[in-house]
């Protein structure tokens, strides 16, 4: 069976456009991703792949201050570059003394959203074909932010990313 993954593109002027990859092979199956039980639910998983377009769109530029904005202080959350947890003054840190510096090119692919009244998870998969500073690169990684609601503004709580694992 073959699939056609879509990936979201930051031009050189900062636009996204959802772009057709490449027809591959499937391998493994989907991750299971839960039935979105509302319109309500399903606005919400758009609310969030949006912002984290934004996110990747701010670090395309080096600049990480939409991704603090939709940051919660209550924070914590993993990186796969750090050695463990950080927290939201050890994220804003890192952020402000250049940790997300321009040039470089991610892929997103939303893989699943699921709501629970004022939580959401969202789980997406990265290809990072050009890194900071304009090099080549190859990297691919899983991510999973969550979400909570307060006052009618989501805000990340929580964050995992790994490097994505071979898969037979």
């Amino acid at each position: 069976m073959k699939t056609i993954l879509y990936a979201m593109t930051v031009g050189s002027f900062g636009l996204f456009a959802l772009l057709p990859t490449v027809a591959a092979e499937e391998t493994s199956p989907a991750p299971p991703t839960p039935e979105l039980k509302t319109d309500r639910d399903a606005a919400v998983c758009d609310t969030l792949w949006e912002m984290e377009q934004h996110i990747y769109e701010g670090r395309s530029r080096g600049d990480g201050s939409y991704y603090l904005s939709v940051t919660s202080p209550a924070y914590l959350g993993w990186p796969p570059q750090f050695r463990e947890p950080a927290d939201y003054e050890t994220l804003r840190a890192g952020i402000l003394r250049g940790g997300m510096a321009a040039g470089e090119h991610i892929d997103l692919t939303l893989r699943g959203c699921s709501v629970d009244d004022d939580v959401a998870v969202i789980f997406y998969s990265t290809h990072r074909t050009r890194a900071a500073g304009g090099a080549p690169a190859d990297d691919r990684f899983e991510t999973i932010h969550i979400y909570r609601e307060r006052d009618g503004k989501w805000l990340m709580i929580g964050a995992m990313a790994r490097p994505e694992p071979e898969r037979p």
